[in-house]
């Protein structure tokens, strides 16, 4: 009976000895399980100081719920205002326009009158009224293009003083303008070109034969001048310029020496306008 006793013993003492070597040093035993906000265990040299503080839990990265979106639309146009060419560059686009170079039409008027003494002479007054319209390309980069409807009209008199009629022209030009401060709010710009022109006289009541004017003439003309546009953000624009023709040889109107005057001419003018 008590060898049984002491072999039941030893069995019992080799059990916990094996089950103590099978568990690998530093493990939890199934009583230190850890609940989250417990202190953490600390690894074999692990140079920080034991604390017994819980470990804090991670902070949300989202966004309170109140926080104000911008939509899709806003950051466009944010980024895209962010990219907007300074006023003194010379940059040939500019993603704040439509076109991204701007394309405008505009119409207005102003007053015309010409060079040569014999016309002025010819003329009830000194100048004459006009009226034009404008398609320009490339109004904010250095280069652009434009072409341009201008009508004139003003009365004419023998060079007694009698009435005879009303001379009115018909200007078609294409000039090219340079820019000189393509992306400033007022820019100014030089322009030059080519164009044709037709003078007629309405409502003749002297012949030709006593005043040596003609019923009509055509001649080709070279526009040149300078310019100032105003360029509002919200598409609208106002031109102002001077301009000069000169003109082929005419023979609308001949003198009693038997010479031609000549129609070169000047202008000033202002047109409002709009661009995209």
């Amino acid at each position: 009976m008590s060898s049984k006793l002491r072999l039941l013993a030893v069995c019992t003492v080799l059990g916990v000895v094996g089950e103590s070597a099978s568990a690998a040093p530093g493990d939890l035993q199934p009583s230190e399980a850890q609940t989250p906000g417990d202190p953490q265990p600390q690894a074999a040299g692990d140079p920080r100081p034991i604390t017994n503080e819980a470990t804090p839990m991670a902070a949300s990265d989202a966004p309170p719920s109140n926080a104000p979106q911008r939509t899709y639309e806003q950051w466009s146009r944010a980024r895209v205002a962010s990219e907007k060419p300074t006023r003194f560059s010379y940059a040939w686009n500019d993603p704040t326009l439509q076109s991204g170079i701007g394309v405008g039409v505009s119409a207005g008027g102003g007053i015309a009158g010409f060079t040569d003494s014999k016309m002025r002479e010819l003329m009830t007054n000194s100048v004459a009224g006009l009226g034009g319209i404008r398609v320009a390309i490339g109004t904010q980069i250095p280069i652009g293009v434009e072409l341009g409807y201008t009508g004139m009209a003003g009365h004419i008199n023998t060079s007694t003083g009698q009435s005879n009629g009303t001379l009115v022209g018909t200007t078609f030009e294409g000039v090219l303008r340079y820019n000189v401060l393509p992306h400033n709010v007022i820019s100014p710009y030089l322009f030059a070109g080519l164009g044709w022109q037709h003078y007629g006289v309405w409502n003749m009541q002297v012949a030709q034969a006593d005043t040596g004017l003609r019923s009509s003439d055509d001649v080709m003309s070279v526009p040149a001048g300078v310019g100032f546009a105003m360029h509002d953000p919200s598409g609208v624009t106002l031109d102002v310029r001077g301009e000069y023709r000169a003109t082929t040889d005419s023979t609308l109107l001949r003198d009693q020496t038997g010479a031609y005057a000549n129609l070169a001419s000047w202008e000033a003018s202002a047109q409002l306008g709009y661009e995209f």
